[in-house]
């Protein structure tokens, strides 16, 4: 085993094939499972982008509507991001039209897609750890078996964390290059975020915090990292400004990603399913025009407010532990289990869940004076932010686990030498 880790180390070609047979191995056992067992039922959030996707194509707009509500042509709105509902219209597009079922079309596209995020996990690691990290990553990334059955869903999971994964490739390839290729490499990342915030909004929270990590941790490069974050929010602006204009054009004031964003932080702030209900209950409004929405998220977000101020008036230190107690359990748990529980295979995955994630922490210390893993960190710390904040769900977390486990093979390779 040495001797073939040795050889890997001394051959970058050598590690490229292993971890190109990887993928491809991936992406066709996906392709066959697909294909060969039968499809998960859509989730109420899979009903609502697949009927968005399905708008885009026989009416040629998009409009949000979420399911349970009846409404022939909803106006455009912005309620949602319009990214995988895109993404979907094109799957569908390209598969005959509108009328095509969801399932395993998706599942078989998204597949392949899982392959190729796998092989941004290769380069990620490869770049700041060699050529030996780089397999151990594409081997970790193949054996996560959560990534094993997310793909088989409609939801954004596995788009939002392809892009995240190639756009820190693209970074981490500009923080290596000079002059001309240096641009075009944070323009480029500049790009696949704006495609990333299309999908999910904390996308945008994860470039500030990537950007101001760097900042704050590699001064004597604070002059150069300013003019590369300067490409990439000017490219990233130029991406997102057809929705902003558009959002505008319907509200009358700039919508920066969707319009119903508060409904996280009202769930987040209930612990029993019955308060939740009654809240929700008097907030039923049906379909909302374009004109009522702003008006019912401000709603919310004072709903979520007041239950929040009045638990901790009644009990603070029992309200800080609910949610503290809730965020770790979601980060510590993995998803999908389909097992429902945590016996048998269930409890094998567990584990090997908690072991990527204690290599990651391994790695990121290892690594911790690298811009690179500064960059890599990024998106675990502002989603982990983010989610204790708001609402903390294990699905919600798993567009980091690619990134996290490209982190943790750089646990399992020799530290750089300062």
């Amino acid at each position: 085993m040495k001797q073939v880790l040795e050889r890997i180390d001394a051959e970058p070609r050598l590690a490229r094939r292993i971890a190109a047979a990887v993928c491809v191995a991936v992406a066709v056992a996906r392709v066959v499972l697909a294909l060969a067992t039968p499809a998960p039922d859509l989730t109420p959030d899979g009903v609502g982008y697949d009927d968005a996707a399905r708008r885009i194509i026989r009416d040629g707009y998009y409009a949000w509507v979420y399911a349970g509500d009846v409404v022939d042509r909803p106006a455009p709105n912005a309620m949602q991001l319009p990214g995988y509902p895109y993404f979907l219209a094109g799957v569908y597009g390209l598969a005959g039209g509108g009328s095509v079922p969801a399932q395993p079309l998706v599942s078989i596209v998204q597949a392949v897609l899982s392959a190729l995020t796998l092989w941004g996990v290769f380069l990620l690691a490869s770049r700041l750890g060699g050529s030996r990290a780089g397999v151990l990553a594409a081997l970790l990334g193949a054996a996560y078996v959560p990534l094993w059955f997310s793909y088989r869903y409609v939801l954004t999971e596995d788009l939002f964390a392809a892009l995240c994964v190639w756009t820190s490739v693209c970074v981490l390839t500009g923080l290596d290059a000079t002059d001309g290729r240096r641009v075009s490499a944070f323009a480029m990342a500049g790009a696949l975020a704006a495609a990333a915030t299309y999908v999910r909004a904390a996308s945008a929270l994860w470039l500030v915090s990537a950007g101001v990590l760097l900042l704050l941790c590699d001064r004597a490069g604070r002059r150069q990292h300013l003019r590369d974050a300067a490409v990439v929010a000017l490219v990233a602006a130029a991406c997102l400004a057809p929705w902003w204009i558009r959002s505008a054009g319907i509200y009358g004031t700039f919508v920066p990603f969707n319009t119903l964003a508060s409904t996280g932080a009202l769930v987040a702030a209930h612990d029993d399913p019955e308060g939740l209900a009654a809240d929700l209950a008097s907030l039923h409004h049906g379909h909302l025009e374009p004109s009522e929405e702003l008006a019912y998220n401000r709603q919310i977000a004072a709903l979520a407010r007041d239950r929040t101020r009045e638990a901790l008036a009644a009990d603070g230190l029992s309200e800080v532990w609910r949610r503290a107690r809730q965020l770790a359990i979601s980060l510590f748990t993995y998803h999908p289990n389909p097992w429902n529980g945590f016996t048998g295979w269930g409890a094998l995955v567990e584990a090997v869940h908690l072991g990527v994630l204690a290599l990651a922490a391994r790695g990121a210390w290892r690594f911790r004076h690298s811009a690179g893993m500064v960059v890599l960190l990024a998106l675990p710390l502002a989603l982990v932010g983010l989610h204790a904040a708001t609402l903390a769900f294990s699905r919600y977390f798993l567009p980091m686990m690619p990134i996290v486990t490209a982190i943790a093979a750089l646990g399992a390779v020799p530290a750089p030498r300062r």
